[in-house]
């Protein structure tokens, strides 16, 4: 323990900026997000074929493996919540076994788009459009997935792990849940749900504090700097 020192991932933040981003219909700010994330989740409904509803928008945008990402813990997930209350749309390419999964589930449910490929721009409008980030991982050195999200004021639901635990601080930046297991991934979508759909206002601030995140490189290379100063 007094050996090892941390420093989290850092984000290009002109590379992943709502203000400028060319794949979203709508650029937004902290001032303008609101309206422009309307915008662009509509948009995303209708790129993957989801119906317009008043419900929330859970996105997961990575590989699809099996041992890190936490995507068993989703597949068990779907069946358990009420598919009238929510969304969801899954991006990646990965393991056969995965693929014939969520392709089986998003035929099965109507609430559930599945996009077997890799595509930014549509990435970038999951990050933009979405309510919700899912990173459910059961391991996680740090993650680039949450930060992306918060960056597009998007609210990560993650596990308690890793990287995940030092960026995410559960009711203000996020869900956070810590078993590793189907009942607490829901558990926490669930209340991701019902803040949705009973306090807006407590989503709308909770978005607005995510934007305001400073995980660029500019901090964490600052930290770089105090590091070998102090080995110096």
């Amino acid at each position: 323990r007094d050996k090892i020192i941390g420093i989290l991932n850092g984000l290009d933040t002109n590379l992943w900026d709502p203000s400028s981003d060319s794949a979203l219909p709508v650029r937004y700010t902290g001032k303008t997000m609101h309206e422009a994330k309307i915008t662009i989740k509509s948009a995303l409904r209708k790129a993957v074929r989801l119906p317009e509803s008043d419900v929330p928008v859970f996105g997961f945008v990575g590989r699809l493996e099996g041992r890190q990402k936490g995507l068993d813990l989703i597949a068990k997930a779907i069946g358990k919540l009420d598919n009238s209350s929510y969304q969801l749309v899954i991006l990646g390419t990965g393991q056969k076994k995965l693929v014939t999964e969520f392709t089986r589930l998003a035929e099965h449910h109507k609430n559930i788009a599945f996009i077997h490929t890799f595509d930014e721009r549509l990435a970038r409008r999951i990050y933009a459009g979405s309510d919700f980030m899912l990173v459910p991982s059961k391991f996680e050195p740090c993650g680039l997935t949450q930060l992306i999200a918060m960056r597009y004021g998007t609210i990560p639901i993650v596990r308690r792990t890793g990287g995940l635990a030092d960026t995410v601080a559960d009711g203000e930046t996020g869900f956070v849940f810590r078993p590793y297991t189907t009942s607490a991934l829901v558990a926490a979508m669930q209340r991701a749900i019902e803040v949705y759909t009973e306090s807006p206002d407590s989503v709308r601030s909770m978005q607005r504090r995510v934007l305001k995140q400073d995980f660029s490189w500019k901090r964490q290379a600052s930290e770089y700097i105090s590091l070998y100063k102090e080995l110096l």
